[in-house]
């Protein structure tokens, strides 16, 4: 008998479309990482690794390094390399990872999330109340997803128009996880719940980190998940 939960690899821009079958799409081009991305890349990482340690999801909000006339780049502020966190553990070597970042930072823990600040991010979408948000059985398995179902909410759409806010449609590929209930998942329905809560809640159960980006003279707001 065939692994009910075999991943799936669809293509997306915007508003998600799941078709039953397994289709790639070729992705928009990108180069290789530079660097500097490779950098932070491996800082991002760690502080994955310890929160997960911790058992706990991260949620990183920050202002994005964006630039005039760069609609659809929100890359991650600098973060530095050189603190060390040996013999630490946890929250507390995330701390110590983000000890002379040139950013300001801000760390909230709570028993399920380690909610990270960098700079000074555009929090409306953030804090805005969901009345109800529903996930259809893929968003609730892959963490992608139910983050499209939270931009595609009715409350966040109009709390986008409201702001004169908006998020870049993207195309690339992902694994999509056929649903099994012996995999991590999100529950069906949500009501009266905050975006931060619901991200909150994504990063915990996906055991991975929500990166929710802002970028206050374009507008532009985008939230990804990576692990």
């Amino acid at each position: 008998m065939r692994n009910q939960s075999t991943n799936r690899i669809v293509s997306f821009a915007g508003a998600f479309m799941i078709i039953a079958g397994a289709f790639l799409l070729q992705a928009s081009s990108a180069s290789e990482p530079s660097i500097t991305e490779a950098a932070q890349s491996e800082v991002l990482k760690q502080i994955v690794e310890a929160a997960r340690s911790a058992r706990r999801g991260v949620v990183l909000v920050y202002s994005g390094e964006c630039r005039w006339g760069d609609d659809y780049s929100m890359p991650l502020p600098s973060l530095p390399m050189e603190s060390s966190t040996d013999g630490l553990k946890g929250v507390a070597s995330i701390r110590a990872l983000l000890l002379r970042a040139e950013q300001r930072v801000s760390i909230i823990e709570t028993a399920d999330v380690v909610e990270i600040r960098l700079g000074h991010p555009l929090e409306t979408i953030f804090n805005t109340k969901i009345s109800e948000l529903r996930l259809d059985p893929f968003a609730q398995y892959n963490p992608a997803l139910a983050i499209n179902a939270v931009e595609n909410s009715d409350d966040v759409k109009t709390a986008l128009a409201h702001a004169k806010l908006h998020m870049p449609a993207r195309t690339f590929n992902l694994f999509v996880t056929s649903p099994n209930q012996r995999l991590p998942h999100l529950p069906p329905n949500l009501r009266n719940v905050t975006v931060g809560y619901v991200l909150g809640i994504i990063a915990k159960q996906f055991r991975g980190a929500v990166l929710y980006g802002t970028c206050a003279h374009t507008g532009i707001i985008e939230i990804t998940f990576t692990k």
